[in-house]
C-alpha cells in the first residue's frame, strides 16, 4: 500500500460501495458478459459502429455547437433525489462518436433512447428531426462534490475512451484513457471509442457508483469497469480487458494520462506573456519502490518532440502532476491553472516488466494537449490473445502523501554568463519537512549525473526565505545534435533525502522551422 492509498483509506470520502451482495454479483456476471462481448467483437474483422451524422449536425460551427444543451429537469435518477445524476451529450460535429447508453436497476438492463426532448436549442437555433435510433455522444455524471445542495460535474465521459474526473475544489484540466494504441510511432494512431456504456443505478446513500463500457478500434476490442468514488480526492478502480484482432500490437499503452503544457518556469521563451506558467501539468512522477522516486519536469523544449522511456517491474505508481498551485504563478483569472488536477495510477497486481513512456510535443499554443504519459508491456501483445489490468485511478489536488521524501519545487532554466554557447544553468530547488535542520548540518550532499553533458560551477545553498535546498550548475553540452539527460538528487551520511530529479534538454532547435 502506497502513502496516497493510506491517506485515502483512513479518510471520510473513501466509503465502501454500499451494495447488496446480490447486486454485487449481478455486477460481476455483467462484467463478465461484456467481457464475452469483446471476445466475440474481437474475432470479427473491424467494422466502425458510428453512424454518419445529418449534415445539419456535421456542419455546425463552435458556436452552435454551445447552443445544444441538456434540459437538467430531464437529468437520469433525478426525480428520484439519488446522490448521482446522469446527462447526456449530443451527437454534432466535432463530437461525432455515439454511444448506447444502458441504465442498469437490479437484474433489469435497459437501453435509454435517444428522445430531443432531453436538449435545448438556444439563441433560435433550429433543430430538425432525428431518428430515434440515433445515439449519445457521451455521458457526464454529477454528484454534491463541493456542497450538499449543488451537483456538480463528477467525471465526463466523450470522444473515444477519453474521460476527465474532479475531486472537491478543482477544475478539468487533463484527461484519461482507457487505452491508447500506436501513440506517436510511424503507424497511424488508432483512438479506440465506446460503442456502450452500462451504469448501474446507485442507492439512496451511495457513495460510489459503477460504470462498465464496451470499445473497440481496428487492432482491438475491449470491456472496462471504473468504479468512481467521489471526495477530497476522487478515486476510480478500474479493470480493463483488452482482446486483439488478427495482429499483434506493438505499440500500446495502459492507463494513458493527457495534458498540455504550454510555457513554465523552466521555458526558454521567444514570445512575451503576461502569464508566467500555462499548463495543466508541470511534472511526471514516477514510484518503483517505495525509496526511489523519480520526478521530471515537463517542457515545451525548442520546438522538438521529446520520448522518454522509464524501465521498471510491477511500478507501484505514476502520474501527471500539477504541483504549482500558487495562483501568483498563473495570474489568469478564466483557466485557474492553480486548480487542475493531478492524476495518479496505483497498478494492481502483476503488470510485469515494461515502461512508463512520456510523450512531449511541441505546441505554439495552450488550446490542445501535447503532453501523454502511459504503461507500455515489454513484449508485443500477441495476435488473438486477451489481458486484463487492474489499477486505481486518484484525481487530487495536495501530493503530499505521495512522497515520504524531498520532492522537486522549482526547476529554472537561463543562459551562464561568460560560459561557452552549448550551456545552460540549472537551478533547482527542492524541500522536505527537516530541510532547515538538515541544512545547518552541513552533510548535505548533490549527487549528479549526465549524459552527453559536464557539469560545472555546482554550488548549494539554503533558501531561507522559502525554506528550500537550492541546488545549481552549469551543463556544458559535448554534442550540441543529441539530448542531454540529467540527473539530480540529495543525500545525507549516504542516504537519499530526496526524490531523483531528471531532465532533458535538446541544445539546438529541430531541423524544421519552429517559427
Amino acid at each position: 500500500m502506497n502513502f496516497l492509498t493510506a491517506v485515502i483509506l483512513v479518510s471520510f470520502f473513501f466509503g465502501s460501495d454500499p451494495v447488496t451482495k446480490e447486486n454485487s454479483q449481478y455486477k460481476e456476471a455483467k462484467y463478465n458478459e461484456i467481457k464475452e462481448t469483446a471476445k466475440k467483437l474481437a474475432e470479427k474483422p473491424y467494422v466502425d459502429q458510428r453512424k454518419r451524422l445529418p449534415k445539419w449536425l456535421r456542419d455546425m460551427n463552435y458556436d452552435d455547437m454551445r447552443n445544444i444543451r441538456f434540459n437538467q429537469k430531464k437529468a437520469i435518477w433525478r426525480a428520484e433525489r439519488l446522490p448521482f445524476q446522469l446527462q447526456l451529450f449530443h451527437p454534432v460535429c466535432i463530437q461525432k462518436d455515439q454511444v448506447r447508453v444502458h441504465i442498469v436497476d437490479g437484474d433489469k438492463d435497459e437501453v435509454l433512447p435517444f428522445d430531443q426532448s432531453m436538449f435545448i436549442y438556444d439563441n433560435g437555433l433550429d433543430s430538425e428531426y432525428l431518428d430515434p435510433q440515433t445515439l449519445f455522444s457521451g455521458i457526464r455524471v454529477h454528484y454534491p462534490l463541493n456542497r450538499p445542495d449543488y451537483l456538480d460535474e463528477l467525471i465526463v465521459f466523450q470522444g473515444g475512451t477519453y474521460f476527465r474526473a474532479l475531486a472537491k475544489g478543482l477544475n478539468y484540466g487533463l484527461s484519461a484513457r482507457t487505452v491508447c494504441v500506436n501513440t506517436v510511432t510511424q503507424y497511424e494512431e488508432e483512438f479506440p471509442y465506446f460503442t456502450d456504456f452500462w451504469l448501474f443505478r446507485p442507492d439512496r446513500d451511495a457513495t460510489s457508483l459503477t460504470i462498465m463500457g464496451l470499445f473497440d478500434s481496428p487492432s482491438l476490442a475491449g470491456a472496462v469497469e471504473f468504479l468512481i468514488t467521489p471526495g477530497t480526492a476522487t478515486s476510480i478502480d478500474v479493470r480493463v480487458f483488452i482482446c486483439s484482432r488478427d495482429k499483434p500490437m506493438k505499440n500500446f499503452g495502459i492507463a494513458p494520462l493527457t495534458s498540455m503544457f504550454f510555457i513554465g518556469e523552466n521555458s526558454e521563451r521567444d514570445w512575451r506573456d503576461y502569464r508566467p506558467e500555462v499548463h495543466d501539468s508541470d511534472g511526471l512522477l514516477i514510484e518503483k519502490t517505495p525509496d526511489k522516486l523519480t520526478w521530471r519536469p515537463l517542457s515545451n523544449d525548442n520546438g522538438h518532440l521529446k520520448m522518454s522511456f522509464f524501465e521498471c517491474e510491477n511500478p507501484r505508481g505514476f502520474g501527471l502532476l500539477q504541483r504549482d498551485r500558487s495562483f501568483e504563478n498563473y495570474r489568469d483569472l478564466e483557466a485557474r491553472y492553480q486548480n487542475r488536477p493531478s492524476v495518479w495510477v496505483e497498478p494492481k497486481g502483476d503488470w510485469g516488466r515494461g515502461f512508463i513512456e512520456l510523450i512531449e510535443l511541441a505546441t505554439h499554443t495552450e488550446y490542445g494537449d501535447n503532453i501523454v504519459a502511459f504503461w507500455k508491456p515489454l513484449n508485443e501483445f500477441p495476435a488473438n490473445s486477451n489481458a486484463e489490468y487492474k489499477y486505481r485511478q486518484v484525481w487530487f489536488s495536495d501530493d503530499r502523501a505521495l512522497s515520504p521524501m524531498g520532492k522537486t519545487v522549482d526547476t529554472f532554466l537561463c543562459n551562464s554568463p561568460g560560459n561557452p554557447p552549448n550551456t545552460k544553468r540549472f537551478i533547482v530547488e527542492f524541500y522536505w519537512p527537516d530541510v532547515e535542520a538538515d541544512a545547518k548540518s552541513g552533510k548535505i550532499v548533490s549527487n549528479i549525473s549526465t549524459i552527453n553533458a559536464t557539469v560545472k560551477n555546482n554550488d548549494a545553498i539554503y533558501n531561507e526565505f522559502q525554506k528550500r535546498w537550492r541546488v545549481f550548475f552549469d551543463a556544458v553540452v559535448e554534442d550540441a545534435t543529441k539530448p542531454v539527460e540529467l540527473n539530480l538528487y540529495l543525500s545525507k551520511d549516504g542516504k537519499p533525502l530526496t526524490e531523483n530529479w531528471t531532465y532533458q534538454w535538446m541544445p539546438m532547435p529541430p531541423p524544421s522551422s519552429w517559427e
